[in-house]
């Protein structure tokens, strides 16, 4: 049916089907989520001790750099500035 020309009952239904339609979809969303969650929970599980301790590695040795070059950075602007001011 024409969504103009519908009773006021008609619409309603209508109304009540398309958000049960949605809410279908959310959960089913939401489930496939879920899901996506436990496999990645698994796959981290996965990964033996050894190559959690690496990862954490690499993460602080890239922290460790940035750190390095601001403070270089830093080091660089307090000499330039002391030296045209003073």
């Amino acid at each position: 049916m024409e969504k103009g020309k519908q009773t006021r009952a008609e619409y309603q239904k209508s109304l009540q089907k398309e958000a049960e339609k949605l809410n279908v979809e959310q959960e089913s969303a939401e489930e496939l989520s879920r899901s996506q969650r436990r496999q990645q929970e698994s796959k981290e599980q996965r990964f033996n001790p050894d190559e959690q301790s690496e990862v954490k590695s690499r993460a602080l040795a890239k922290k460790l750099n940035i750190a390095m070059a601001v403070l270089g950075v830093g080091i660089v602007l307090v000499f330039l500035i002391l030296f045209f001011i003073g």
